[in-house]
């Protein structure tokens, strides 16, 4: 993919009369170390995976050359593809519950999958519907400022972190749904307790880029982050599905808080 972007990229590059340097070390650098990971070892095929994107990052908002200076965005294709995205990785998360009550098969099993499923299903409610239409909104307004640096960044890099947070909370289901009567592990407690208030604070984050004030997101987000890492704190003693029926009551708490703010906010500005 890396040496195919390579090729469109120099042409581009050339056409409009921007630098090649960028993208060399961009498409081809980073492809050498793809391609070369491919023969190490894991794990530390991992740390030459971590290598080649953060200079993909790098590359994408530092210095003078950054690529932000000469990006554009098509706003309604750009939102699309996150929440495109997002229901992709939504999917994977109702996978891992499908996945590991198969592998578990009981009672206690098929609530704690309930559970889990009730969780999912609540954090994409709160995403798409009670979100609404944040994410083109916010896109928008970015672009009408010229403000193509925090349009990369909720568009390229951003995503990173919701990858991680969903992957993790995924792991942390997957692991409390296996074994729901037994004390959750402190790496499960980490993965579903961490998973979702890094999901909730890159909520955060994207909207603070989106223009809006912190002091307008902290009412929501303060929770939203606080409550899951107390979870980790408390999860090696609880069983795993008490941490489970905790995760779905910081979910619901999350959607309240985050409604009356926002009900607020409307009364304020109207």
């Amino acid at each position: 993919l890396r040496l195919v972007l390579l090729v469109l990229w120099v042409y581009r590059a050339k056409r409009a009369g921007h630098p090649l340097l960028r993208t060399f070390l961009y498409n081809g650098v980073t492809a050498v170390l793809w391609i070369s990971s491919a023969f190490v070892p894991p794990p530390y095929n991992f740390a030459v995976w971590a290598v080649a994107i953060l200079i993909e990052v790098l590359l994408l908002r530092a210095g003078t050359g950054s690529v932000s200076r000469y990006v554009t965005v098509d706003v309604a294709h750009g939102s699309e593809r996150l929440c495109l995205f997002m229901i992709i990785l939504l999917g994977e998360s109702v996978l891992s519950v499908v996945t590991a009550l198969s592998a578990h098969w009981s009672a206690v099993s098929a609530i704690a999958a309930l559970l889990g499923f009730t969780a999912i299903a609540l954090i994409a409610w709160g995403f798409f519907v009670a979100g609404g239409n944040v994410i083109e909104d916010g896109m928008t307004r970015l672009e009408e400022r010229g403000n193509m640096a925090a349009l990369l960044d909720t568009v390229m890099l951003i995503p990173y972190l919701i990858v991680a947070s969903v992957t993790m909370f995924s792991a942390g289901l997957a692991t409390a749904i296996g074994h729901p009567d037994a004390r959750l592990p402190l790496g499960a407690a980490i993965c579903l307790g961490g998973g979702l208030a890094l999901f909730y604070l890159t909520n955060a984050v994207v909207m603070v880029r989106y223009g809006s004030a912190p002091g307008r997101v902290l009412p929501w987000a303060a929770p939203a982050v606080l409550l899951p890492i107390a979870v980790i704190v408390v999860g090696s003693a609880m069983t795993a599905i008490v941490a489970l029926a905790a995760t779905v009551g910081i979910v619901i708490a999350v959607i309240a808080v985050s409604g009356v703010n926002q009900r607020r906010l409307t009364r304020l500005g109207a």
